[in-house]
């Protein structure tokens, strides 16, 4: 199973649409908040309904701050990382995802692209969409790949 990851694109549209069309691949999309309203703006050749997490930004969205979830076998814990204080560690989302007994973490919010593995527990960030950056997930046979990656390196 494929994800593509995306977080901030603070109404670069048409960066977000590029990046969704370049992975037509993937077998979701997962946004991680600031700039949910950016996926009413794009007009897709095929239907994308994408798992949304709200941001700080996403003023008067009903989309939920985080969300735990299974997909293919893993739990996965997604945020956009502001209510963690990310700007200032991955602890807070480390004790929530070891107190909800996640394998994977997806957050945003800091604008850069970020990957760290520690006791069986992977954390990603895939950086801000705005900028061209954002991730992909593999998860093959019980396995966890986080790679990150950048529009405008293509």
């Amino acid at each position: 199973m494929r994800l593509l990851v995306v977080s901030d694109s603070h109404r670069h549209y048409q960066t977000l649409r590029r990046i969704i069309l370049l992975h037509r691949e993937a077998d979701r999309i997962i946004f991680l908040g600031d700039g949910i309203d950016d996926f009413d703006r794009i007009d897709l050749p095929f239907p994308v309904s994408p798992i949304l997490i709200c941001g700080n930004n996403d003023f008067g969205s009903l989309a939920p701050k985080s969300d735990i979830f299974t997909l293919d076998g893993i739990k996965i814990y997604c945020t956009h990382g502001h209510l963690e204080h990310v700007k200032f560690g991955t602890q807070l989302l480390e004790a929530n995802a070891v107190k909800n007994g996640v394998s994977l973490v997806l957050y945003g919010h800091t604008h850069f692209q970020d990957y760290e593995y520690r006791d069986g527990l992977h954390i990603f960030n895939p950086g801000a969409a705005a900028d061209g950056n954002y991730g992909l997930v593999d998860i093959v046979n019980g396995q966890i790949i986080c790679i990150g990656a950048n529009i405008f390196d293509k």
